[in-house]
């Protein structure tokens, strides 16, 4: 019997170093947030949301195990929503373009989670998010 993909499969990605972890997340960064011409099913990837969330993960506990605790928290602090001012415009432009797009609220929620990966931001932020996209209607 073939066998077939699963989620559940073990992980095949191998990043050799930090520096590579490094240069994956730059890359993730320009495509999701910053490139012009990037496709709208790319932007919206819940794949590469998660993708991109476990690369700032990794970046920190390779940080943590090599016991670098101040570079750790430097990115804890370079995930904050509300100190990413070229990312957030980026964010909501593309959220404004699939808006109107038939998809419930539940689904529309899940869109901006996904788009705001990886960084943190209180509850009230993806609220206020929402309000927003649904006041330009």
């Amino acid at each position: 019997m073939a066998r077939t993909h699963s989620d559940e499969e073990v992980d095949v990605l191998v990043v050799g170093n930090l520096n590579e972890l490094f240069a994956l997340n730059r890359a993730l960064m320009e495509t999701r947030f910053l490139a012009d011409g990037v496709d709208a099913a790319t932007r919206g990837s819940a794949d590469l949301a998660h993708l991109h969330e476990r690369v700032v993960e990794s970046i920190k506990s390779s940080l943590i195990s090599g016991g670098d605790t101040v570079g750790a928290a430097r990115w804890v602090e370079w995930q904050q929503l509300e100190r990413r001012v070229r990312e957030l415009p980026a964010i909501v432009a593309y959220l404004e373009t699939v808006w109107d797009l038939p998809l419930d609220d539940v689904s529309k929620r899940q869109a901006v989670e996904n788009q705001l990966k990886p960084f943190s931001y209180p509850q009230e932020k993806l609220s206020e998010l929402i309000r927003q996209l649904n006041s330009k209607r």
